[in-house]
């Protein structure tokens, strides 16, 4: 500040331009650093004049009347607008919004499950209540209800998911999920299995459909909801002699707005015989640790077939992208 005023008093004095380049590349940067812990200072102290904002906001309203030359009952508005210099509090409120964000993506952090007491909360405000406050006075949508980790663990934030959201992809009225070719002569126990996780999806239809070369028809049906957490679903396809696929139909998904439906960990169970016990395995066969032999199909099928799950760690990595449905690679796919 002490810096823009001894430039005005040079011969020819500065520029409203280098002001303003000033004020924005040696003032704002002290103005904001740590702004969004600042932004519940007033809201925590029982008297305001205890506050630092106050003091901000009047170090940046001085700098503004010695950018523009303008008269003290010229409005702060103005000012801003003829200098393009935000607000301190629109700086305090994104960057609290980020941090906000930042924390809830951290692995075990106690705000993801915080729920404070009503009376504590009042006298109390925290960074949280104030960012909610914000997210309702722009009417922005509550951008954290998607998932923060996959359906695998709670703490698992680097792993990934089929994701749909209606503010964000557009409305639809129709959705398709494809499963891969699965082999035929299934057992009458095989079912098909995966985690959804649904928020305001209360008026959306599921169905499975189930495709053969030569037929295809509906396996189940089921409603939304919006638990807004991940929920294992088993749905049954039984007997099919054909190669075939499953179709999850999503019926109506932007019927709630704002309103999402992820989708993980797709895999197909019970769906055929157990592989015999035998220490006669074909060079082609696998071999267990318990003996028992499976078939080249059955390793790294994200099932395990064998009592402690070796055929799951043979270089699964290693193999094609496209074959796996996770959603934890080759999303094109």
């Amino acid at each position: 500040m002490k810096l823009m005023k001894n430039s005005l008093v040079l011969p020819g004095g500065a520029c409203q331009d280098a002001l303003v380049n000033m004020c924005k590349s040696y003032v704002r940067p002290s103005f904001d650093y740590g702004s969004e812990l600042l932004i519940i200072t007033t809201l925590n102290l029982c008297d305001v004049k205890f506050s630092v904002l106050p003091k901000l906001d009047v170090t940046q309203n001085y700098a503004l009347h010695l950018i523009t030359d303008a008269a003290k009952s010229t409005a702060i508005e103005s000012m801003e607008l003829q200098t393009n210099i935000k607000p301190l509090s629109d700086s305090r409120d994104k960057s609290a919004l980020f941090l906000r964000k930042k924390l809830l993506r951290r692995v075990g952090f106690y705000w993801n499950n915080y729920k404070p007491v009503t009376k504590k909360r009042l006298k109390t405000p925290t960074l949280f209540d104030r960012a909610g406050e914000i997210y309702e006075e722009l009417n922005l949508p509550i951008i954290d209800r998607q998932p923060l980790t996959d359906s695998y663990s709670a703490t698992h934030l680097k792993g990934q998911m089929l994701y749909y959201s209606a503010d964000t992809s557009g409305p639809q009225t129709l959705l398709k999920v494809v499963s891969p070719v699965f082999e035929p002569n299934t057992l009458p126990t095989c079912a098909i299995q995966f985690a959804l996780h649904m928020f305001r999806m209360d008026f959306s239809t599921f169905k499975m459909v189930i495709k053969a070369p030569n037929s295809t028809w509906e396996s189940t049906a089921f409603e939304g909801n919006s638990a807004h957490r991940w929920e294992n679903q088993t749905q049954p396809i039984n007997v099919v002699t054909q190669p075939f696929q499953v179709i999850l139909e999503i019926i109506n998904p932007s019927s709630g707005y704002p309103s999402h439906v992820a989708i993980d960990n797709v895999k197909p169970i019970n769906c055929y015989h157990k592989p015999r016990t035998t220490t006669d395995c074909t060079p082609r066969q696998f071999q267990c640790d318990d003996m028992i032999c499976v078939d080249p199909n059955q390793v790294c099928n994200l099932h395990a077939d064998c009592a402690d799950a070796e055929d799951e760690d043979q270089d699964c990595d290693k193999i094609a992208e496209s074959a796996f449905c996770t959603f934890e690679r080759d999303l094109e796919h």
